[in-house]
């Protein structure tokens, strides 16, 4: 007698972590929702962030790369013209949690964009 697995309750994680846990349908939350105001949007960001990467505060410049969806140099970039705060460790430059937050929420302002 074969078995059928039944995946009618389960749901993949939105925030696109990678995990071990099971989501169920009517307690997961799509991450992709309007939110009233910035400081709840930061907030939801992150809150996704830290899920994703518990007990991590510090990233290095491809990490935040790779969270923000562009390229490493533009990181390096943004980080050498100031308009990424930046936490020096070493001779490495590491970007802290609530600052990938922010840009998630607001974008990097350039001074040299014609907006």
């Amino acid at each position: 007698m074969s078995r059928k697995a039944d995946f009618s309750k389960m749901v993949i994680d939105t925030h696109g972590c990678r995990s071990n846990r099971r989501v169920d349908k009517p307690e997961a939350k799509n991450p992709i929702q309007k939110l009233g105001s910035e400081t709840n949007r930061y907030e939801e960001n992150l809150k996704i962030i830290g899920e994703c990467y518990p007990n991590k505060i510090l990233f290095s410049q491809m990490e935040a790369a790779k969270l923000l969806g562009v390229s490493y140099q533009m990181i390096n970039r943004y980080c050498k013209s100031g308009l990424i705060i930046w936490i020096p460790y070493g001779s490495l430059i590491k970007i802290h949690i609530s600052e990938i937050a922010r840009m998630l929420t607001n974008g990097v302002k350039n001074g040299n964009s014609q907006t």
